[in-house]
């Protein structure tokens, strides 16, 4: 009988993967969504230059929706922080992609540009491979690297036209999977307490976004530009809608080169984790 129990055990285990496999850097983004409140102009236009240029094309004249308006100037907004991320549960069993890894926060912003669509995209995550129908639409999301618990800088600069930006941002697509994973992990945050570690969440079971390194140039802002940089993205990610237990999280502020944010009343939202391109996109009819 007890032999019986250990082998419907063994199959079980075997089924789901195996537990506590655990990223050894801090290689993804462990993103929250809450309400932003921001001093500064309620939109800009900018120009965003994936690294991938042969894949996705500049996009010129994007309008970037950035302060709220009204009496409180509050908008849903997404800020994501490095993180290592311990897979203990998931169907199929995980293989970690090699990625470098991240060493600062990225504020999220709405824009809406006039560029191209794209058909398909074949990509690979730790869950395998999967193909990506990007949704219609011209709305994007452009991460610019933040500030966490820094005062701002005392100096401003002004980004002129044409000039070279470095590819420390992200450029984030909405998309469509086709695969199905079930996945339970815990992700451990970079940085300062205000954002506490995260256990037990629940993955949904396709990809929602995809986002590749990029860099902007500012064309038009109601204010000086504050000059913050990051380090440089190498790699694309794959984003997941997760559910985890709720954290009481305090308001915080980060500053990025549009001004600085106070975000409160937010949980974590999403999870995005290395992955690596197949194919050009072009390629499909």
């Amino acid at each position: 009988m007890r032999s019986r129990i250990f082998v419907v055990l063994a199959v079980v285990l075997f089924a789901w993967g195996a537990p506590g496999v655990r990223a050894q850097t801090r290689d993804s983004l462990s993103c929250y969504r809450g309400y932003g409140v921001e001093r500064g102009a309620s939109e800009g236009i900018v120009d965003i230059r994936p690294l991938a240029d042969a894949v996705f094309p500049t996009e010129l004249g994007c309008t970037a929706k950035l302060a709220g308006t009204g009496k409180h100037r509050r908008r849903r907004r997404d800020i994501c922080a490095p993180a290592a991320t311990t897979v203990t549960e998931s169907q199929p069993a995980p293989a970690p992609v090699p990625a470098e890894a991240l060493e600062n926060d990225f504020t999220c912003y709405t824009v809406k540009c006039a560029g191209e669509d794209i058909a398909e995209l074949e990509m690979e995550d730790m869950f395998g491979r999967r193909t990506l129908t990007f949704s219609p639409g011209r709305n994007r999301s452009l991460c610019v690297p933040s500030l966490r618990g820094a005062s701002a800088p005392t100096t401003t600069t002004t980004t002129l036209p044409g000039a070279l930006a470095p590819f420390d941002h992200l450029q984030c697509f909405n998309v469509r999977d086709r695969s199905r994973s079930r996945v339970t992990m815990d992700l451990d945050v970079l940085g300062p307490a205000d954002l506490p570690p995260e256990s037990r969440c629940r993955l949904h079971p396709f990809a929602r976004q995809y986002c590749t390194p990029a860099s902007s140039t500012t064309q038009s802002f109601g204010a000086p530009l504050l000059p913050i940089a990051g380090a440089e993205v190498a790699g694309d990610y794959l984003c997941y809608w997760l559910r985890c237990r709720k954290n009481r999280i305090p308001d915080f502020e980060t500053t990025n080169r549009f001004g600085t944010t106070t975000f409160q009343r937010f949980r974590a939202r999403k999870v995005c984790l290395p992955a690596v391109r197949i194919e050009d996109p072009r390629s499909h009819p």
